[in-house]
């Protein structure tokens, strides 16, 4: 190899080395900035971002404007997993949050409007959409 192309190469890994070591810096930060909040300011936080994602797409199905909407949906999943952590409550936001590499956005738009709809919003007060689902008794099942 010339002595060029060893230094193009040099350069090339010194550039991913800065590229991997901003990306960690920039999740710890995330991390350690959501540790000190509370379940309901992570919660909150993360059903403004849903919020505005949510109006995004709503308003523009180019691709840039739907990859952007989406890249505001994975914001939010680290902070609704905070807060599912410490109130079970925000379990289901999260849980949809998680579904949203697999199922488009429209197709999450229901369940993600209901679980951060203003007073609603994890289901805090345990009078919400969130209700334990019953299940039928063994006789009334139709097949």
């Amino acid at each position: 190899m010339s002595g060029q192309g060893l230094d193009t190469a040099k350069a090339g890994g010194r550039r991913r080395r800065i590229a991997l070591a901003s990306f960690i810096m920039a999740g710890l930060a995330v991390v350690t900035s959501a540790c000190g909040a509370s379940a309901t300011a992570n919660g909150t936080k993360a059903c403004e971002l849903v919020r505005q994602s949510l109006a995004i797409s709503a308003g523009s199905t180019t691709p840039s404007t739907q990859q952007r909407a989406l890249e505001l949906l994975r914001r939010a999943l680290p902070l609704a997993a905070i807060a599912a952590g410490s109130n079970g409550n925000w379990q289901p936001l999260e849980a949809t949050l998680s579904e949203s590499n697999r199922v488009p956005i429209d197709h999450l738009r229901s369940a993600l409007t209901a679980e951060c709809a203003p007073g609603n919003e994890g289901n805090v007060f345990g009078g919400g959409s969130f209700t334990q689902a019953s299940i039928p008794p063994a006789g009334s099942t139709q097949g």
